[in-house]
């Protein structure tokens, strides 16, 4: 299947990887899942290490209607690289992730890189952690996720290992190679 396809299906709860090479086909596949949550009524939260702005304006050129940012029904959120030892990464990670849920009614759509410095052995170790404990606790979760791996900034040493940890701990899996290039693995 399609990742298209595949999100144009999609229903009920899903927390689903998608891991990329094409940073703009990826994106394609992000803001997709998140306009059909739009059209189905559910609020959305965009959360990159990108520029906020330059996401909102890519949303809008891809047709995303502004009137979904004028009523808040839609969220972009710019966070930061965080540095330290894992136990301080988690900490502040755990917090962040409370806190853009706590501010959402279900459902709800997120695309998140919570960690965006996942290229440090500390990042991808601590965003393993909040993988497997989104997972484990999935059925409290009001929502579907996204979560996106640019492959190429996966901590190198130890990549093919981190990926496979990272594609455990979901649901459904999106691996596009290249642009227009997609393959869905569902692991339910």
């Amino acid at each position: 299947m399609l990742a298209l396809e595949y999100l144009d299906s999609l229903k009920g709860k899903q927390h689903i990887g998608l891991f990329y090479q094409d940073r703009e086909f990826a994106r394609l596949i992000e803001f997709r899942f998140i306009k059909n949550g739009l059209v189905n009524g559910e609020q959305c939260v965009y959360v990159s290490s990108e520029d906020s702005g330059g996401i909102i304006l890519s949303m809008l050129q891809y047709g995303i209607p502004i009137k979904y940012f004028n009523n808040k029904t839609i969220k972009v959120i710019q966070i930061h690289n965080k540095g330290g030892k894992a136990g301080r990464i988690l900490e502040k990670s755990k917090s962040e992730a409370q806190r853009i849920a706590s501010e959402l009614s279900s459902p709800f759509r997120i695309v998140s890189s919570i960690i965006p410095n996942i290229n440090t052995f500390n990042g991808i170790s601590t965003e393993l952690t909040m993988e497997h404990d989104m997972h484990e606790n999935f059925e409290d979760f009001g929502g579907s996720l996204v979560c996106s791996y640019d492959v190429s900034t996966i901590e190198h040493t130890q990549r093919s290992k981190w990926i496979k940890q990272l594609i455990s701990e979901h649901h459904t899996t999106i691996f596009t190679p290249k642009f227009g290039e997609s393959n869905v693995i569902s692991l339910k």
